[in-house]
This record gives structure tokens, sequence and C-alpha cells, in this order.
């Protein structure tokens, strides 16, 4: 793990969410009665997170850009494919903690296991980074110029 941070260039002050983000579906059905959890949620959250880093970098980088350009920039550097090298540089692969089947049909090298991996990692390092503060605020926003019944309608029923 310390190899994997000196490649990240950050040290995980809660290994634990850095544990769950190498968990493969694979390996937490294997050992679903242990009461450990996937790294899916992370991948979920880590996917917004790459979206918003990727966004801001493009934005701050070609000020002239217009915004549809933006976009498939955006969309290139967060595509599989780039999420995979990704993982390759970062030799995500032998970190990954995965079910045996997975890992004999070749799992370790799958790029849409390690992309997801990727975004999975990103996200317990943004958890430790982005400030509540930064989070509360935008959410106070969101709460105060909706109705109530549209939040909750939207929170209680997703899609």
């Amino acid at each position: 793990m310390y190899e994997l941070e000196e490649k990240i260039g950050y040290k995980f002050k809660n290994r634990e969410l850095l544990i769950n983000a190498l968990t493969h579906s694979s390996y937490a059905n294997e050992n679903r009665g242990d009461g450990i959890s996937s790294n899916e949620r992370l991948e979920y959250l880590g996917d917004a997170v790459l979206e918003l880093i990727s966004a801001r970098y493009i934005y701050d980088l070609k000020p002239a850009m217009p915004e549809g350009k933006m976009t498939r920039l955006r969309s290139e550097l967060v595509c599989e494919q780039s999420l995979h090298n990704v993982a390759l540089y970062l030799g995500l692969g032998k970190y990954l903690r995965m079910g045996k089947g997975e890992d004999k049909n070749g799992g370790r090298q799958r790029p849409s296991i390690l992309a997801d991996a990727v975004e999975a990692v990103r996200c317990p390092l943004c958890r430790e980074i982005i400030a509540r503060a930064t989070i509360s605020a935008s959410l106070s926003i969101y709460t105060q110029s909706s109705e109530p019944s549209d939040r909750s309608r939207s929170l209680d029923h997703p899609g």
C-alpha cells in the first residue's frame, strides 16, 4: 500500500477507505458474511469527482476553448481507456482485493475493472481533501432554491 501511496503522491489518513476502494465486488460477494463491501459506491462518487477535477483543469488550461470542445476533451480524459492507462501506470491491479474466480479469469488486467478502481481510489483521496464546508455550502444553495417536495421526491425515489 505504501508503494501505491507514493505513486499517487498522497498518504491516506483513513486506510479503511483506501482498502474499500480496492475491493472488487467479487471479493465482497465471496466474503459477504464478514460484512465487507465493494468499491462500487466509492466508484460512483469517484466518477463525479474525476469529472469535476477534469472540468476544472480544462477550464483553467484552455480559457478560450468553447464549452462543447471542453466537454469532448473532458470525456476523453475520463474515458475507460484513459483510466485504464492510469491504473496500469499505478500498478493498481496488484493491489485489488478480488474474488478467486475473477482473479483466475484475468480480472486484474481487465480494463473496465481497472478503470473503475481508479475512480474508486480517487474518491477517498478527495473525501480527505475536500472540505466539508464547501460541500455544505453547495448543498445549502440547492436545498434553499428548490421546493421541499422536489427535493424529497428526487432523493427518496431516484431515477
